[in-house]
């Protein structure tokens, strides 16, 4: 699972650029402090969280997903627009969920 820090480096990334490759935001995100350390392949771990984190937070219809040559290439169909929310913000957030589950024992 990515750190908050780095879901916030991975949205900024793919708000920064219309056309990327996995391994691009992979390594954007070692270059800003994230783990380096790789599979025998070759390839970073934290490749398939990274992956499983973009398609969880972009709809289907607002990126192109294309596989090429053991990566993925995606391409900007329309604007893409996040808001980078602070730790304090999320934790409100979090804070606020957990008010509506309230246990009786």
């Amino acid at each position: 699972m990515l750190t908050f820090k780095e879901s916030n480096i991975v949205k900024d990334f793919i708000t920064q650029n219309d056309i990327f490759r996995l391994t691009d935001v992979c390594n954007f995100l070692v270059e800003n402090g994230s783990d380096k350390s790789t599979y025998s392949t070759g390839k970073l771990r934290i490749y398939p969280m990274v992956g499983a984190y973009i398609k969880s937070v972009i709809p289907k219809d607002k990126l192109e997903i294309k596989h090429i040559e053991n990566d993925v290439l995606y391409t900007k169909v329309s604007n893409l627009s996040f808001e980078v929310e602070s730790e304090v913000e999320m934790q409100v957030e979090k804070d606020k969920r957990n008010l509506g589950q309230l246990s009786l024992f």
